[in-house]
């Protein structure tokens, strides 16, 4: 799993949630790369309003961290899970 989000209490707002990231996604600007308190690399997508989308797992170096941004800014968003 590259990228994850909140939980969200409908299937609607999952949605949402997705329809977010495909807006958000193929934007340079939206993705802060930050290193952990471990020295692991991952990244956040962020919204207009500078709210956190999602967060990506870790990983051991920058230059994974940034090849793990190219699917999230390229590729097709995951189908949503319903649990209920």
């Amino acid at each position: 799993m590259i990228l994850t989000s909140e939980t969200y209490a409908s299937k609607e707002g999952a949605l949402n949630g997705n329809e977010v990231v495909r807006e958000n996604g193929p934007l340079d600007s939206r993705y802060r790369k930050e290193i952990s308190e471990n020295a692991q690399y991952y990244f956040n997508l962020v919204a207009a309003n500078y709210k956190i989308i999602g967060t990506s797992e870790m990983y051991n170096s920058a230059q994974a961290r940034d090849n793990g941004i190219e699917p999230v800014r390229n590729g097709p968003v995951a189908e949503v899970e319903d649990n209920t």
